[in-house]
């Protein structure tokens, strides 16, 4: 899956790493962010998906990477029990 980087930077910053990533499929959108309040903290990533996850951490990501790949399993959990759910009915 390809994501994309959606980060946006301050004309000060002069390192532009990316922070922040985007990931779309249909009308689900997932972005995961190191927030700006976390630095300094181990696990600043946080994860955001209407309408499960709202500024969720991802506690076991410390880089892009582990962030990208934990988001995915979360998000994925969820469609799988909306789909169940639906065909419980």
């Amino acid at each position: 899956m390809e994501w994309k980087d959606i980060s946006s930077y301050s004309q000060q910053d002069r390192n532009h790493i990316p922070h922040t990533f985007e990931i779309r499929r249909g009308q689900i959108r997932v972005s995961i962010s190191k927030h700006i309040a976390y630095r300094g903290n181990e696990h600043p990533w946080v994860l955001h998906c209407v309408p499960w996850y709202n500024t969720y951490h991802l506690n076991t990501a410390k880089t892009a990477d582990e962030a990208k790949d934990a988001a995915l399993v979360l998000i994925r959990g969820q469609i799988n029990r909306a789909h169940l759910d639906f065909n419980e009915g």
